[in-house]
């Protein structure tokens, strides 16, 4: 007999990213911010939630987990992180009706909730079920983000090591536990290789 086919575990596609990033821009230009910073560094909730701007540079990013082990890691930033960000800080001067930063903050969280602090582990739940139905996808929680991380790079032939690395395991199993495959993909490998 055959088993119950497993439960759908969407990830956002590359082509799919604007219109999903799109679902997510309403009034809190912090919403679609967090969601590029979880995706383009393949953070846990925790480590969104505890951002902070002096560990961003501009090359590189310090992830300083307050879970699994304290364990601290660099990830390269890319550019459009950087972008998204400076998007976020001229759409909150923007509401406050300021003039726009010059620079972004040196200190501090890079998404402050309410007194400053944190927010709370489920922040981002409403929005990103909203950019899951733009894109077509039943639902995406935070860690599939985490999961588009590793996928994406994995199918643009990064190395695991790299891939590891960057996610913070110490067992490449667990890895590729976050490598979620699509028809679509199988089918342009399928035709690279027996073209």
């Amino acid at each position: 007999m055959l088993k119950e086919e497993e439960k759908a575990r969407p990830i956002v596609e590359k082509e799919q990213r604007e219109a999903f990033l799109q679902a997510l821009t309403r009034l809190n230009p912090q919403i679609p911010a967090a969601a590029t910073f979880a995706m383009t560094l393949g953070v846990r909730e925790g480590e969104v939630l505890n951002a902070r701007w002096e560990w961003l540079a501009e090359a590189q990013y310090d992830v300083r987990s307050k879970t699994k082990g304290r364990k601290h890691r660099a990830i390269a930033t890319p550019q459009l992180l950087h972008t998204t960000l400076g998007w976020m800080l001229a759409q909150q001067a923007l509401a406050r009706k300021e003039s726009l930063p010059a620079q972004r903050p040196d200190l501090g969280l890079i998404f402050p909730g309410e007194g400053g602090k944190p927010h709370v582990r489920g922040w981002l739940n409403k929005a990103l079920k909203r950019g899951a139905k733009a894109i077509g996808v039943p639902t995406l929680g935070i860690h599939r983000l985490r999961a588009t991380f590793a996928t994406l790079h994995l199918r643009n032939k990064a190395p695991l090591k790299e891939v590891q690395t960057m996610l913070g395991h110490q067992n490449a199993m667990t890895t590729l536990r976050y490598q979620e495959t699509s028809l679509e993909e199988q089918k342009l490998l399928q035709g690279e290789l027996w073209a």
